[in-house]
C-alpha cells in the first residue's frame, strides 16, 4: 500500500483504505479510545505513585484532605509537561518503551509477592530498577533491540533477577501477611496506627 510507511502507522493506513467506511470508523475510534485510555491510566498511576508512595515516604503521612487535589493538580500538569517533553515519535514506540520499563517490573512484583512470602519492599524496588536499567539498555543498542524484538522480555528477566537477588540479601520482613494489609488499610483510609509486631489488635 504504501512501502515508506513505518510499521507504527500501518494500522490507521489499512483501516481507511481496506476496510469498509462504517467498520473503519468503529476501529478508528476504538484506537482513538484505546490511546486516551492509556494516556490517562497513565497519569493517574503516576499521581497515586507520588502521593500514596513517596509523600509518605518523605513525609510519614498520607496528605491532607483538603491538600490531595491541589497536590494532584499540580503533579498531573508537571506529569503532563515531562510527558510532553520526552514524547516519542509515535504512541506505538511510546508505548512499547512504557510497558518495557514500568509495567514488566510491576508484573514482577506482584508475582513474586503472591507465591514467594520472603520477597520484601527491598526486592520490589530491585525489581523496578532492574526493568528500567535493562530496558533502557536495550533500547540503546541497536542489535540487542534487533535480536530481541521488544525490551519486554530481558526486562522482565533481569527484573525478576534483580528482585530475587535484592529480597535474599535483605532481611526479612517481620510483618505478617494480616499485619502489613492491617496496615496499608489503615494508610489508604488515612488513619495510620502502629501495629505490634507478632501479636493480633484486641476486638
Amino acid at each position: 500500500m504504501n512501502p515508506h510507511l513505518e510499521n507504527s502507522g500501518f494500522a490507521f493506513l489499512f483501516a481507511t483504505q481496506v476496510l469498509p467506511h462504517a467498520l473503519a470508523m468503529v476501529v478508528l475510534i476504538a484506537e482513538m479510545s484505546a490511546n486516551m485510555s492509556y494516556g490517562s491510566s497513565d497519569a493517574i498511576a503516576s499521581v497515586s505513585i507520588i502521593l500514596r508512595d513517596l509523600y509518605t515516604l518523605i513525609n510519614g503521612h498520607m496528605p491532607a484532605e483538603d491538600k490531595a487535589i491541589r497536590l494532584s493538580r499540580i503533579m498531573l500538569v508537571v506529569g503532563l509537561a515531562l510527558l510532553f517533553a520526552l514524547t516519542s515519535n509515535d504512541i506505538i514506540s511510546y508505548i512499547t518503551k512504557m510497558i518495557s520499563m514500568i509495567m514488566s517490573g510491576m508484573f514482577v512484583c506482584p508475582i513474586l509477592g503472591r507465591f514467594w512470602r520472603r520477597f520484601n519492599w527491598q526486592g520490589a524496588v530491585a525489581a523496578l530498577v532492574g526493568v528500567a536499567a535493562a530496558a533502557s539498555v536495550v533500547l540503546m543498542d541497536s542489535q540487542w533491540l534487533a535480536f530481541w524484538g521488544n525490551p519486554c522480555f530481558p526486562s522482565v528477566l533481569f527484573s525478576l533477577l534483580f528482585a530475587v537477588v535484592a529480597t535474599l540479601v535483605t532481611p526479612a520482613s517481620k510483618l505478617s501477611r494480616e499485619e502489613a494489609l492491617e496496615l496499608i488499610t489503615r494508610e489508604r483510609e488515612n488513619h495510620p496506627a502502629p501495629v505490634i509486631l507478632g501479636k493480633k489488635r484486641p476486638e
